[in-house]
């Protein structure tokens, strides 16, 4: 350490533990201190994501109780796309205090972006041999974010008291709704049908 500063140990947490895409996330680092010395008012430092190549999450600013924080929006901007995420304490800049070497990991989680999908139909009830368009409705649920639409994201219909619907998986999601439509065989008696629309990474 250069002469004249002490070492310092970070402890990392965060509000929320863990977060959904999009979701606002505040990290928080104590410090321990020597000769009662508090890391000072408005030095900083940063967070990286070492899963993620080294990449800054956010750069923290230490408060009049000596406590670092900043916050950040779990999104892929931040490093903070879905997955887990190792999080090392990097770069103090203090007048009185250094980082000790190799700081400890703080293990960061973010989910996928939750999502609802609604399920209506063109007709209910439907008589046999008549053609049903289904149409499922997808939402993003708060606090998460994301792109309803991007390439690769698919959603699938099946009726959970029959056979799949013949034309309706794995179709692509190109906006909020996507619809199917079907033609029940005209051989089809008096039944229920329980019609879901399965998600297939809709959202990224």
């Amino acid at each position: 350490a250069p002469i004249g500063k002490a070492q310092t140990t970070p402890t990392v947490t965060s509000n929320p533990a863990s977060a959904a895409q999009g979701q606002t996330v505040i990290f928080t680092a104590t410090f321990t201190i020597v000769n009662n010395t508090l890391v000072s008012n408005g030095s900083t430092m940063d967070l990286l994501d070492t899963s993620n190549g080294g990449l800054k999450v956010c750069t923290m600013t230490v408060n009049a109780q000596g406590i670092g924080s900043c916050t950040v929006a779990a999104t892929t901007a931040n490093s903070l796309g879905a997955g887990t995420h190792a999080l090392v304490p990097s770069n103090l800049q203090d007048p009185n205090y250094v980082l000790i070497p190799n700081p400890a990991t703080y293990t960061f989680s973010v989910g996928k972006t939750p999502t609802t999908t609604v399920v209506t139909s063109s007709q209910n009830p439907a008589n046999p041999g008549a053609t049903v368009t289904f149409t499922a409705t997808i939402a993003i649920t708060p606090p998460g974010t994301g792109t309803i639409g991007a390439a690769g994201q698919t959603i699938t219909f099946t009726d959970t008291t029959a056979s799949p619907i013949t034309l309706c998986n794995a179709l692509p999601v190109n906006s909020s709704t996507v619809a199917c439509a079907y033609t029940f065989p005209s051989g089809t008696g008096n039944s229920s049908h329980i019609i879901q629309a399965t998600d297939r990474k809709s959202v990224v």
